[in-house]
């Protein structure tokens, strides 16, 4: 029913001043709508992020989304590290080698985990 539609992930920030300086800045990503109410879309691959004011920002502890990169996965990781990134650090509990901050789930995939301002969790998903 719905497989034909485009989809977005709806992510809430506390301050959304903060919030774009991060996906703009930080992760690179251009504006492609600004609502009067200043609620902003990101178009993202096949897909969209939505940011948006809530008194409820963060307080979700799973993953809002995850980024496929492929091959692109260690200079994607190395470049957010240049800007100050804080990676995560799930090693312990998946059972898995982490080096330079990239969760060796298998000899040739990757994982690695980000936060936004507001603790939103992020992956990035890419090949060793």
């Amino acid at each position: 029913m719905l497989q034909d539609y485009p989809a977005m992930a709806n992510i809430a920030v506390k301050d959304i001043t903060s919030a774009k300086e991060f996906y703009e800045r930080t992760l690179g990503l251009t504006a492609i709508r600004i609502d009067p109410s200043g609620r902003t879309m990101y178009k993202t691959g096949n897909a969209a992020i939505c940011i948006y004011e809530s008194e409820f920002a963060g307080t979700n502890k799973a993953d809002y989304i995850a980024w496929e990169v492929g091959d692109d996965f260690k200079r994607i990781v190395l470049t957010l590290k240049e800007k100050h990134v804080v990676f995560l650090d799930y090693g312990e509990q998946l059972g898995v080698e982490v080096i330079d901050d990239m969760h060796h789930v298998t000899n040739d995939a990757g994982l690695a985990w980000i936060q936004d301002p507001d603790g939103n969790l992020m992956v990035i998903a890419g090949n060793l």
